[in-house]
C-alpha cells in the first residue's frame, strides 16, 4: 500500500501521502448530525465492485502520509464548523458531481440518487483547503521534525504499546517477517499508538478535496470512490468515521485505497476495522510493508560523513537506493562502515535550517518505508523511533540492531553502525 502524495519534496520539505496519512493531524470542525444515507442502503442492487476509473497518476498506493508525520500535536476540542463555502446539500447541485455519481453507479451497479443523497450531506471543509496549502508553504527543519517525533514521551508509550500488543505483534513479525519495531514505530508516528487519528470527518474531507483542491483534485475524488467502497464492503458508518485532514483513517493511517489493497483482518472477525482493532493495524502495517518488498534482516540505513558540497549531486538523485557504494568515495562521501562495492543506496541530505546537515545512507528497506510516506524525513523518524523502542521493550531477536546517530540528546550506552531488520 502506498500512501498517495499530498506533498513533493521527498526530504521532507512537502508531505506525500501514498495510502496513510502521517501530515499532522489537527483539530476538524465540530459536526453536527447529517442526516446520511446508510452505506448499506447504497449497496441495493450492488454488483461487484470493478476497477475504480478516477486512479490518480500520482505515485498511487500508500496507506495513508498522511501524512507525513508530522504527527506530532494531539487531538483537542474541536473547533467551529466551517462557516464559508457550500453547506448540506450543495454538492449535489454541482454538474461535476453529479457526473461522478453517474460514473460510480454505472461502474459499481450502484442506485445514482442514493450516491448523490450521500455526497450531498457532505459539508465543505475550508480549514482543510487552508491546512494543506500552510503545508506546501512550510520549510522542514530535520532536528525540529525528529524532537517531535522521536520524543520520550513516544518512545515511552511505544514501549508500553509493545508490552500490550507484544503477542500480535510477534505474529505479525513471525508472518510478514518485518520487525514488531518497525511496524510499532509507524503507529507511534502515525497516531501516537492510536490516540490521535484525527478529528475531521471523512466523507465531508475527501468531498471537499475532491472537489475544490484543484492540484490533487483527480487523487482525492479517487479516495472517495474508495471510502464508498470500503463503507459497503466492510459495514462501515460514514457519519461517524473521522481521520486526517488529508482523509486518511484510523489507527495506522491508511488511504481509503490503501485499505482496499493493504488493509486484512488480521484479528479473523470478518471485517477490516483499521478503526478499532488495533490487531487489524498491525497486521495492515505489517502486510504493506512486505508487500512493498520488505527484506528480513536487510540493513535499512547507515550514518555517513562528507568533506565540503561535494556530496550534492549524490543527494540530489533523489531517495531510491541507485548509487553504487564504489561511486561514494569519488565524492567524498564516507560511510560509517565499510559497504560491498556494489550496495545500492541513496544519499540522504536532513537539513535542518542554520545547524549542519546529518548524512545518512539509505538501503532498500528504507525505501520500503518511503513508499509508506514519501518522505525521508518520515523514514529516518520511523527508524529513530524503532530503534529506541527495540533497545528498551528487549525486542532484540536473531539480527543485530544498530542505531544511526542521533542528531539530539546523549548518545546511547552502546551503538552499532547499521540498522538492520
Amino acid at each position: 500500500m502506498r500512501p498517495h502524495t499530498i506533498r513533493d519534496d521527498p526530504s521532507g520539505g512537502t508531505w506525500q501521502r501514498h495510502g496513510l496519512c502521517a501530515l499532522p493531524v489537527a483539530i476538524m470542525p465540530s459536526l453536527v448530525s447529517l442526516l446520511l444515507v446508510c452505506a448499506n442502503a447504497l449497496a441495493q442492487g450492488a454488483a461487484p465492485h470493478q476497477s475504480n476509473t478516477y486512479s490518480t497518476s500520482a505515485t498511487a498506493s500508500a496507506p495513508g502520509t498522511s501524512g507525513t508525520s508530522g504527527k506530532s500535536g494531539s487531538p483537542g476540542s474541536s473547533a467551529p464548523r466551517d462557516q464559508t463555502g457550500p453547506t448540506a446539500g450543495d454538492y449535489a447541485n454541482r454538474s461535476e458531481v453529479r457526473a461522478f455519481a453517474r460514473d460510480l453507479a454505472l461502474r459499481h451497479g450502484w442506485q445514482e440518487q442514493r450516491i448523490v443523497d450521500l455526497l450531498s450531506n457532505a459539508e465543505r471543509q475550508s480549514s482543510v483547503l487552508a491546512i494543506l496549502a500552510r503545508e506546501r508553504r512550510t520549510e522542514p527543519s530535520w532536528r525540529d521534525y525528529r524532537a517531535a517525533l522521536v520524543s520520550n514521551r513516544r518512545i515511552t508509550e511505544g514501549v508500553q504499546f509493545v508490552q500490550l500488543n507484544r503477542a500480535t505483534l510477534q505474529r505479525a513479525a513471525e508472518r510478514f517477517q518485518v520487525p514488531a519495531s518497525v511496524i510499532a514505530a509507524i503507529i507511534g508516528v502515525e497516531t501516537e499508538y492510536g490516540r490521535n487519528t484525527g478529528q475531521h470527518r471523512v466523507l465531508d474531507t475527501l468531498v471537499t478535496l475532491g472537489f475544490d483542491e484543484p492540484r490533487r483534485g483527480e487523487f482525492f475524488r479517487d479516495e472517495l470512490e474508495q471510502l464508498l467502497v470500503y463503507a459497503l464492503s466492510d459495514s462501515i458508518d460514514l457519519r461517524a468515521l473521522r481521520g486526517s485532514y488529508a482523509g486518511a483513517i484510523g489507527i495506522a493511517q491508511f488511504m481509503p485505497s490503501s485499505i482496499q489493497k493493504w488493509g486484512i483482518d488480521f484479528d479473523e472477525d470478518g471485517r477490516r476495522d483499521l478503526v478499532a482493532s488495533t490487531t487489524d493495524a498491525i497486521g495492515s502495517v505489517a502486510n504493506y510493508l512486505r508487500e512493498h518488498g520488505w527484506q528480513a534482516g536487510a540493513p535499512i540505513a547507515l550514518p555517513a560523513n562528507a568533506r565540503g558540497l561535494r556530496y550534492k549531486p549524490l543527494a540530489a538523485r533523489g531517495i531510491e537506493p541507485q548509487i553504487a557504494a564504489a561511486e561514494l568515495a569519488e565524492f567524498d562521501v564516507h560511510p560509517a562502515q565499510p559497504l560491498s562495492p556494489n550496495a545500492k543506496v541513496a544519499l540522504i541530505e536532513l537539513n535542518s535550517p542554520g545547524h549542519p546537515v546529518e548524512l545518512r545512507l539509505g538501503m532498500d528497506n528504507f525505501y520500503v518505508i518511503t513508499r509508506y510516506n514519501r518522505s525521508s524525513f518520515y523514514a529516518m523518524a520511523v527508524i529513530d523511533l524503532a530503534v529506541a523502542i527495540e533497545r528498551l521493550a528487549d525486542l532484540r531477536a536473531e539480527q543485530t540492531l544498530v542505531a544511526p546517530a542521533p542528531t539530539t540528546g546523549p548518545p546511547p550506552a552502546q551503538r552499532d553502525s547499521v540498522v538492520r531488520r
